[in-house]
């Protein structure tokens, strides 16, 4: 069951508001756990044990935790024990198979048939909540909760348990009990609903068919110099507006009953570096890591000292890149098992590294500057212009590694973008698909840019009652084009209900 679909849109979700509605002064939460339950029953009813499973140990680990954090070995042996279980969850469905099988290749002579491990649906956000409030706990940033059912609801909220946001236990918790939905939260929250499903079902859905398209040739010289440019640019706005829309989504329905759920995006390709960029996409991973991978590995590093000299054994530069490169490795793996995923984590990393060091000998050349007196001069288009293309290369090139079926696929497909596999600039097919879809790439990237914002806000502050209106206006014909949409369309799941 996706939040796009007929299923949820007229059956489960009024009826989990009418029964919320109903008893939520006495059972509201434990209401919103069995209708979260019963939504991922819906999509991946097999799961159903190791989601449950999951959730009583980690509940479990809290509590012991919390029970010897006195006895600071066994809190850590506690905690090994956590993550080596979570871990290997996650290693379990999404690795073993690709990883036994590379094996098989590499050593001739060793084959027996694998257990045809099927992905459950949304185990790395809610092993990734697990994860961090065990965590949090561990270091004293949170208590244990003492009722499972809060425990439950937390990791199975069916807002964000499939893809996010990612939320920390003490953000969810504080909300728990004291929260009372009123009428503006009720109203933000389906205007910001009513977003999501126009960006999923409108843009991503649509401009979606083009790209599979361009991304689906096998003979690389069908696909014309164009089109494959017009594949590579619609799949940038497929993705952006299909998590982006399913993120707008979940924010609208946890205000529905009464969360605040964090912001995921923040117009990412409106960037001009990727360190930017990933502090714009997928906010809370990137947050859930900094916290939780990037910081501690920094922090334990910074502390060690040489045993002779008594000074810190590693500079601080060389902590900082370390974590950083162990951080994009776990981004990288975490899509999947694929060379393209990991590869699509590293190629980030080095872009990054590059930016830092770039930016470090930048702050270090403006001081030299300012100490002798000198003006800092300052060029238009190397600040301005020239990031805005580097950046439009390197996610060019990037998105195209994580969109392609392999690492060669993508290769082949540069060299049809740069007409180098016997192709030609364009066709009449394709012509044809161009014409058909380039207004909504146009739509897409018009929306991807943040102008629309202050023009909004400006338009409100002039014109209140009149931006009312069209803004109702704007959002009921959203909503029934919306509508049209999915009725038109065959079923299209979110692209991040994959990883």
């Amino acid at each position: 069951m996706v939040f796009s679909s007929f299923m949820f849109l007229l059956l489960f979700l009024p009826a989990t508001l009418f029964g919320y509605y109903l008893i939520k002064e006495k059972l509201g939460n434990f209401f919103l756990l069995l209708a979260s339950l019963f939504f991922y029953a819906w999509g991946d009813t097999k799961a159903m044990p190791i989601l449950l499973g999951s959730i009583v140990l980690n509940y479990l680990f809290a509590l012991l935790v919390e029970k010897y954090e006195e006895k600071k070995k066994l809190a850590k042996f506690i905690i090994i024990i956590m993550l080596i279980f979570n871990v290997g969850l996650l290693f379990t469905f999404k690795y073993l198979t690709s990883v036994m099988e590379t094996v098989f290749k590499i050593i001739p002579g060793i084959s027996f048939d694998l257990p045809d491990f099927i992905l459950p649906l949304g185990i790395s956000f809610f092993t990734f909540s697990a994860i961090s409030y065990v965590l949090d706990v561990y270091f004293g940033a949170s208590k244990a909760e003492k009722n499972i059912f809060n425990v439950a609801l937390f990791i199975t909220f069916f807002p964000k348990m499939i893809s996010g946001p990612i939320m920390s236990w003490e953000e969810f918790k504080a909300q728990l009990d004291n929260r009372k939905p009123n009428l503006n939260q009720i109203t933000e929250g389906v205007e910001r609903f009513i977003i999501g499903f126009g960006k999923k079902v409108i843009i991503s859905d649509t401009i979606g068919l083009a790209v599979d398209r361009a991304f689906g040739f096998t003979e690389m010289n069908n696909l014309s110099v164009s089109f494959a440019w017009f594949g590579i640019l619609g799949y940038l706005i497929q993705l952006y507006f299909d998590f982006s829309g399913y993120s707008d989504m979940a924010v609208g329905l946890g205000k529905l009953f009464g969360f605040e759920l964090n912001e995921n995006f923040d117009y990412p390709y409106a960037s001009k570096t990727f360190t930017k960029y990933w502090k714009k996409w997928h906010i809370t991973l990137g947050t859930w890591l900094n916290h939780y991978v990037y910081t501690p590995i920094l922090r334990s590093m910074s502390k060690k000292k040489n045993p002779k000299t008594g000074k810190k054994k590693y500079k601080m530069s060389t902590c900082d890149y370390t974590a950083l490169i162990i951080s994009w490795i776990i981004i990288g793996s975490w899509h999947g098992a694929e060379l393209k995923y990991l590869l699509h984590g590293i190629l980030n990393c080095i872009l990054i590294l590059t930016e830092r060091i770039r930016d470090e000998k930048k702050k270090k050349k403006q001081k030299e500057l300012k100490k002798q007196g000198k003006e800092i001069k300052t060029n238009f288009f190397m600040e301005h212009i020239g990031p805005h293309i580097y950046f439009f290369i390197g996610i060019v090139i990037l998105q195209t590694v994580f969109r392609a079926d392999s690492v060669a696929a993508a290769f082949d497909y540069y060299k049809a973008m740069l007409g180098l596999s016997g192709n030609t600039f364009t066709n009449v097919e394709d012509l044809y698909w161009i014409m058909n879809y380039v207004i909504v790439l146009i739509l897409g990237i018009v929306l991807s840019i943040p102008w629309f914002k202050p023009l909004t806000k400006k338009f409100s502050e002039k014109a209140p009652v009149t931006f009312d209106i069209v803004k109702k206006v704007a959002l009921l014909l959203v909503l029934v084009l919306a509508m049209a949409f999915t009725a038109g369309n065959t079923y299209n799941a979110f692209i991040y209900f994959q990883f």
